[in-house]
């Protein structure tokens, strides 16, 4: 049986997503705007998703955390990764990815 969506804007624009790049000024100017964001770091053959306050001035990311915690299994483990998201509707967000060179 086919699913049905009886909603007013269901055949609308607004329900379909759209992919693309952000440009580095793009986000730059995401990441000004937002303070919380998520680490991601492996850790006994498992990936950690964590939440964390951060500042981003002039290229750099400054993240906040205790001394023990997730900061030792990023520093054993340097395979990190940094996102931001930024929701504007159930459809519309942006997203800020970025990783550690290795």
């Amino acid at each position: 049986m086919p699913l049905t969506i009886d909603h007013p804007r269901a055949s609308s624009l607004e329900f379909v997503p759209a992919l693309g790049t952000l440009d580095r000024a793009e986000c730059e100017a995401l990441l000004k705007r937002n303070v919380v964001g998520r680490l991601a770091f492996a850790h006994q053959d498992r990936v950690n998703i964590v939440p964390d306050h951060f500042v981003y001035d002039e290229g750099w990311i400054y993240g906040r955390t205790a001394p023990e915690g997730k900061l030792v299994h990023i520093l054993r483990n340097r395979r990190v990764a940094f996102e931001v998201d930024e929701p504007q509707g159930m459809f519309g967000w942006q997203t800020v990815v970025g990783q550690r060179p290795m």
